[in-house]
């Protein structure tokens, strides 16, 4: 019997999220930004999400800029998220100010959440 793989955010939550779905728009800084050739991607995942889970998807979506986007940190609302903890949630987007509404690109879903992507930075 072949069963599906839970997510973190499954494992932490004990709620199964086959069924729910909810779409985010990345937003891409520096070298995921130039390696992808996107500023902004929309991605459809399972909900609710951790941010772990949200660069697993990403990365095997996007193989070019996988290892760059596991190496990445995800952003809301100007704040890092730990890879364990859950994204905004999806169902919260009629009242949530962080949905793209304002943001006028071909990419974004009249109603997706932003998340940033921001890949390891140096210098001085």
């Amino acid at each position: 019997m072949n069963t599906k793989p839970t997510s973190s955010a499954e494992q932490m939550t004990g709620r199964n999220t086959s069924q729910n779905t909810g779409r985010y728009t990345v937003r891409l800084f520096a070298g995921l930004r130039e390696g992808l050739g996107e500023s902004l991607v929309s991605i459809e995942v399972p909900i609710p999400c951790s941010a772990l889970d949200l660069k697993r998807q990403f990365a095997d979506e996007h193989p070019k800029i996988g290892g760059l986007v596991m190496a990445s940190r995800v952003a809301s609302e100007l704040q890092f998220l730990a890879d364990e903890a859950i994204l905004p949630g999806w169902t919260e987007v009629n009242s949530n100010e962080n949905c793209t509404e304002n943001y006028s690109h071909p990419a974004l879903g009249k109603n997706d959440l932003i998340v940033d992507l921001i890949p390891p930075v140096s210098g001085g």
